[in-house]
């Protein structure tokens, strides 16, 4: 099961225009299956680190998988330094794309060629056709610190944080897996609800931020707009029930993630409370496509991969088991070439 997700489920549920969901796990689903198809179609494009070997060519040039940072070469049992080898083409294949040749340096003094011989190159890096990634905005907000083995991460905005995700903290991948049990905000209500309120009082608007998600008693709600100590919400999120809620009920809020730790070939470490969490995120083109076919597969779901919804009287919709023509364009556009 690849760790190499495309879009997120916060995506996707903007996408459909979905009062949020009552099962992750059905909607992660779909997410999965068009990420692993685009991994096995176009490529990865989130990095992972492993050891690879190449047969040597007895030549200064050898062409490699996409390479996106070397952290060690041997060639013929040697560990050749970043001195003597060169990566190219310099400027990459595209922006934050790979290289897919190695060549030894004209002034190189511990090699003048690739040994020739099965697997006397073993390169150890991050492979894939793209890296970038980007500040989430938050923090980690564990009590002290996330330990090497733990699986629960606490930030300091849920917001930021999206099951889907693919972070990166230090220099350590985690993959969002699913949202966590909720937290105490520390704030309360400040005043009586209806059902169907959607400006909120709190005692302190500052202990929430816009885009979470809370929960009042059994009721989840997503926050819109904060304006001092006034919220702006959309009831019943989650498919949970709209209901009437008394003056300084307590509200929780949705911060905490289950994680998978050390993914794609890092290592799982200890990361005190503060350190920034970082998220990679593919090609615009990449992500779009995710979302697409993962949207397709939830429709094609709700109609019990029948591909046709609702009735000859009042209207049918058609859903067609078939993939985005466009697949072919993205694919061109990062077509990696090895001679």
């Amino acid at each position: 099961m690849p760790d190499r997700l495309y879009c997120t489920l916060a995506e996707l549920i903007a996408d459909l225009e979905l009062p949020g969901v009552k099962d992750e796990s059905q909607l992660l689903r779909h997410v999965r299956a068009a990420s692993d198809f685009i991994d096995r179609r176009l490529g990865w494009f989130i990095p992972a680190t492993e050891a690879r070997r190449f047969d040597g060519n007895g030549e200064i040039d050898l062409f490699v998988d996409p390479l996106l940072a070397a952290t060690a070469v041997v060639n013929n049992g040697t560990t050749i330094t970043t001195a003597n080898y060169l990566l190219y083409p310099r400027n990459r294949l595209w922006s934050n794309g790979p290289y897919n040749r190695i060549a030894v340096d004209p002034d190189a003094t511990q090699l003048s060629y690739w040994y020739f011989d099965r697997d006397a190159v073993a390169i150890t890096g991050r492979w894939g056709k793209y890296e970038e990634s980007i500040s989430t905005g938050a923090t980690v907000a564990n009590t002290t610190q996330i330990t090497s083995s733990g699986t629960s991460l606490l930030a300091s905005d849920g917001s930021k944080i999206s099951t889907g995700m693919v972070l990166l903290i230090e220099s350590e991948q985690l993959l969002v897996e699913a949202t966590g049990a909720a937290t105490d905000s520390t704030t309360n209500t400040a005043e009586a609800l209806d059902a169907s309120e959607e400006a909120v009082d709190l005692v302190s608007g500052a202990a929430v931020n816009a885009g979470e998600i809370i929960r009042v008693e059994f009721e989840q709600m997503k926050v819109i707009e904060v304006q001092t100590n006034t919220i702006y919400v959309v009831r019943g999120w989650n498919g949970t029930a709209r209901a009437t809620h008394v003056t300084a009920s307590d509200v929780f809020v949705f911060r905490s993630f289950v994680v998978k730790r050390g993914v794609n070939g890092t290592v799982a470490a200890a990361h005190l409370n503060s350190v920034a969490i970082s998220r990679y995120i593919p090609p615009y083109d990449v992500n779009g496509l995710c979302r697409q076919l993962a949207a397709l597969e939830f429709q094609m779901a709700k109609t019990g991969y029948s591909g046709r919804a609702g009735n000859a009287e009042l209207g049918e919709t058609f859903y067609f088991k078939k993939y985005p023509s466009e697949i072919k364009e993205i694919q061109r556009n990062y077509r990696v070439v090895s001679l």
